[in-house]
């Protein structure tokens, strides 16, 4: 009889967790598929494979191009050859990187917990977590770092003790090497876990099987370092990003980190007790994992601290959300004492808890996940950019090679994209600094020779404006907005789902 209503709960679970990531993945990919032009910072990404080959990707970056990783812009550059300048085909990596992070996790959860079942709880976080959502759809490599540093965590946990040899030393080198050609923040990841393996070659005296997993790590380090890092590092552009906005600066911005790892309205002083106690528990149970665990978010503070990897809250730090829910979760590790484990019933009905939980927070969390957008009869979840939209608002136009057309600041390389073969070239394209809406920043043309603010503009210029306030800088449109009420003569405005667009003569 006990043994029935073990393998009755048994199947209850596994057709809530099949229908859980069917629900997933159907909402991951309506999220992928309805989404409009890419915005700022996806633009610089694409010109880096659209001006260099497959070999030259894996150089530092040059100017005004962003970096990834290698092998993400490898095959970012393969689908682009084939697909061209397309949205949805060059998103598809972030897309089915977010799918697999998701098909992943209840294996992951068999290794980490005691009861299987916890996989109920942190799929529906991570699922409907906005930030995953966000970035499983753009073209960025932030969602593959997610799946990588939960396919690294999985199998270290498969094979932890079966790297005892000369052979499966050098090989596990060499995937530790390779993991930053796949992901950045990977080289944290597998770090503590080459440590794990050269303290146990220490402890058993293999000498040799220390140099044979530590010199190939090394060597594909070092040279990811030299090719990709080196330049970068050397001109401290990623100082700024990285020691100001680190969320080991407080507790109070650790605090809100928990929270925003979690989802909408968790709150995050219950997010810091479950983290709190889920270290305890890792202390006095598994002070290996939480070796494991803990380590490449400490490691990834230090090199942030001091400029080498940004350590920020809104994304670079994005791939350690599951390792945060997962230290939170392990608190239900406490339910699976022997007592429990050993009596069927009580071991069922321990099971029976954790299901009921993961299915109100799936209820939970779904009745608040993102709606979409209708923006001009198209269907969207995020919308950051108006680039794409505002070029054919312009192909709609007569536009003079003396008429400026202003961009907003999440413009400037999207909108080079959009405006195929720089058919405004010889129009003074101007775009909004950051963080000040009337200051301008130009790489086009000689506009930013003569200018460098928005009231500096000559007197009875033509102004093209496409005013949007679908992303959160309403106080800096609202500004522009004002400007141009009190310095110019509307010629012209239409106005659609996504804003204003505007034609003006500057009168002061």
């Amino acid at each position: 009889m006990n043994n029935k209503v073990a393998k009755l709960i048994n199947i209850i679970y596994y057709l809530i967790l099949i229908f859980i990531i069917i629900i997933g993945i159907i909402y991951r990919t309506e999220i992928w598929l309805y989404e409009l032009g890419f915005f700022g910072d996806e633009g610089p990404l694409v010109v880096n494979i659209q001006t260099r080959n497959i070999f030259e990707l894996i150089l530092s970056a040059k100017e005004d191009i962003m970096s990834a990783p290698y092998c993400f812009l490898a095959f970012s550059k393969i689908i682009y050859h084939f697909f061209g300048f397309n949205e949805t085909a060059l998103r598809f990596t972030s897309y089915i990187s977010g799918i697999l992070s998701v098909l992943l996790i209840p294996f992951l959860c068999q290794k980490l917990f005691k009861f299987k079942e916890i996989s109920l709880i942190l799929l529906p976080i991570f699922i409907f977590n906005k930030q995953l959502c966000y970035y499983s759809m753009q073209f960025k490599q932030y969602s593959l770092d997610v799946f990588c540093t939960l396919l690294i965590l999985y199998l270290f946990l498969c094979f932890k003790d079966k790297i005892t040899d000369k052979k499966s030393a050098i090989l596990t080198g060499i995937f530790f090497g390779l993991t930053g050609y796949f992901s950045f923040p990977a080289i944290f990841i597998v770090i503590p876990m080459c440590m794990f393996f050269i303290f146990n070659f220490l402890k058993s005296k293999k000498w040799k099987e220390i140099i044979f997993i530590s010199l190939p790590f090394i060597i594909l380090l070092g040279l990811e370092y030299l090719l990709a890092f080196h330049d970068t590092l050397d001109s401290g552009i990623l100082d700024s990003w990285s020691r100001y906005d680190n969320i080991f600066q407080s507790f109070q911005m650790f605090k809100e980190y928990l929270k925003y790892t979690f989802i909408f309205n968790i709150d995050k002083n219950i997010s810091f007790a479950l983290f709190i106690s889920g270290i305890l528990y890792l202390f006095i149970k598994e002070r290996c994992l939480l070796f494991i665990l803990s380590a490449p978010i400490l490691i990834n503070s230090i090199s942030g601290y001091f400029g080498y990897y940004p350590c920020n809250v809104t994304r670079v730090i994005l791939y350690s959300s599951p390792i945060i829910i997962i230290i939170c979760l392990k608190i239900f590790d406490i339910l699976g004492i022997n007592i429990i484990k050993k009596n069927i019933i009580l071991n069922s009905l321990v099971s029976l808890l954790i299901i009921s939980i993961g299915i109100y927070l799936f209820i939970y969390f779904n009745s608040g996940k993102l709606t979409p957008l209708i923006l001009n009869g198209n269907k969207c979840y995020f919308y950051i950019c108006n680039s794409k939209e505002y070029v054919k608002k312009l192909e709609t136009k007569t536009v003079l090679p003396d008429d400026i057309v202003y961009v907003d600041r999440q413009g400037e390389a999207a909108f080079n994209l959009y405006d195929k073969g720089l058919k405004y070239t010889k129009t003074n394209v101007i775009y909004q600094s950051v963080p000040d809406v009337f200051s301008i920043s130009d790489k086009r043309d000689n506009i930013v020779n003569r200018i460098s603010n928005i009231n500096e503009i000559p007197k009875n210029s033509y102004i093209y404006f496409y005013n949007t306030k679908l992303y959160d800088y309403y106080d800096e449109m609202d500004k522009l907005e004002e400007w141009i009420k009190e310095n110019t003569i509307i010629l012209s405005k239409e106005t659609d789902d996504i804003g204003d667009f505007i034609y003006v003569k500057k009168i002061k």
